[in-house]
């Protein structure tokens, strides 16, 4: 097997009932990670999380999309909450849908587009030429005149269950196939919306194949961007990625199969699923990663049938 780090020993402390080793506090510390989460034998979850202070607030454009979503994320829970029997029947039916969008898009999502995140980078200051640390946005760092280097972004793996050269593969797949397919699901929602402008016209019946519609070309070119700045990152190792595995991520896997088998199993259940969640404090994705295991139970299901 490749591994792409050496084993770092524990140091003799405990937090949430898992032992802490020198990746594992890099990864507690790191602000800017990507996470590989095996879903079967041959598929992975990629999730990138960032801390908000890296987020782009120069830009207009991030700004009136964050303003957006909250008035959405508002609307859609007032609607959730009502306790009209036509509003349920909408949250019902829209949530079935949402159920059945791949999953794959929940991962391109969660990978900012190239102007989303400030720059990481180090450049020579000061008469001795130390190396100083900075964050810059997109412009400011393709406009720069002196020599910038962008810093690595750690991709934390289980490397018991999965290889660097698998996770390297499973990233170039899933950046190809989305550019492939969001694009061509973003412009078929934008093209089906003016087709919905006759409902505005009727005063007593929401638009909701509109609402629908914008929000799936919205997601849909959210993960097109996603995949694109993973191909730029693939295809020009800017920023590096650096593969790290430790001990605790590998432990919740114990016992399982490893990546590299000739019949594809399911690796993620609701059994180690929490403990994943706890581990790497990841909640916020706890929706996604059930749709995930729902998603691959079923699939595996049919296929042998």
């Amino acid at each position: 097997m490749m591994m792409s780090t050496a084993r770092i020993g524990f140091v003799r402390r405990y937090s949430g009932g898992f032992a802490r080793d020198a990746v594992f506090e890099q990864y507690l510390r790191d602000p800017v990670k990507m996470i590989v989460i095996p879903v079967t034998t041959e598929r992975v979850f990629i999730y990138h999380k960032h801390t908000k202070d890296f987020l782009n607030e120069h830009s207009w454009l991030i700004r009136l999309e964050t303003w957006l979503t909250g008035k959405a994320g508002n609307v859609w829970s007032k609607l959730n909450a009502s306790p009209k029997s036509y509003n349920k029947k909408i949250v019902s039916g829209v949530n079935r849908l949402l159920m059945n969008i791949p999953w794959t898009e929940n991962s391109l999502k969660t990978i900012p587009g190239d102007n989303y995140l400030l720059k990481r980078v180090s450049k020579k200051d000061g008469p001795c030429g130390e190396e100083a640390e900075t964050k810059l946005t997109l412009k400011e760092y393709l406009s720069s005149k002196v020599p910038l280097r962008t810093k690595p972004v750690n991709v934390y793996y289980p490397g018991k269950i999965i290889t660097e050269s698998a996770v390297i593969a499973e990233l170039r797949t899933l950046c190809e196939q989305g550019l492939q397919y969001h694009r061509k699901q973003a412009l078929l929602c934008l093209l089906g919306i003016p087709l919905t402008i006759p409902i505005i016209l009727i005063p007593i019946i929401p638009n909701v194949p509109g609402f629908y519609l914008t929000y799936r070309a919205y997601c849909n070119l959210k993960a097109y961007l996603g995949a694109k700045h993973l191909k730029r990152i693939m295809d020009t190792h800017t920023p590096e990625l650096k593969f790290q595995d430790f001990d605790a991520y590998d432990k919740i896997w114990s016992g399982e199969t490893n990546y590299a088998t000739q019949k594809e199993k399911l690796l993620l259940n609701d059994e180690n699923l929490p403990k994943i969640l706890e581990l790497l404090e990841i909640p916020e994705i706890k929706f996604d990663l059930h749709k995930v295991v729902q998603q691959e139970t079923a699939r595996l299901h049919d296929e042998r049938q």
